[in-house]
């Protein structure tokens, strides 16, 4: 075998172990970006409604939630995934805490907060079934976290 074939087997061969590794196979960095979209357009309008009471604004930086939203589409997806937050069944996975019957676990809380319908439910599950076939929807224990395992895209302008 040639130095430049052994080059490229050896690099293929660490490409693929730092990829599993970090939780990811290359079908997943290929799938980020269309179910990015999906969760751009189908479900987080659907956290951001309610203006002070949506989702994104009560669990925003001075909550003592793990669910802290920045209100970044891109970044709110991340770390959702990262934090295993699209488990279907996940009792702490959005859902868990939609349909919890536990009234303490149940999401969303205060009186002005726009309660989930059956369907936009529905509509959440389906996306997170999908999402589950197409990424590993686990929270890695000590491993970097989504967020950090993505391009740099320049510097925020959040305040």
């Amino acid at each position: 075998m040639t130095f430049r074939r052994q080059f490229c087997v050896l690099f293929l061969v660490t490409s693929c172990l730092w990829l599993s590794l970090l939780g990811l196979s290359a079908k997943d960095l290929n799938s980020l970006p269309v179910l990015e979209s999906t969760f751009r357009e189908a479900i987080y309008p659907l956290l951001q409604r309610g203006g002070q009471e949506s989702c994104v604004e009560c669990h925003d930086s001075s909550t003592s939630s793990d669910v802290e939203f920045i209100g970044d589409v891109s970044d709110d997806f991340r770390m959702l995934l990262g934090g295993g937050y699209f488990n279907v069944s996940g009792p702490d996975s959005l859902i868990g805490r939609l349909v919890a019957s536990n009234p303490k676990r149940r999401m969303p809380k205060g009186d002005k907060a726009p309660i989930w319908s059956v369907p936009e439910i529905q509509q959440l599950k389906t996306f997170s079934m999908a999402l589950t076939e197409e990424v590993a929807v686990q929270a890695v224990d000590e491993g970097f976290p989504l967020s950090l395992r993505q391009p740099y895209r320049g510097i925020s302008t959040h305040d």
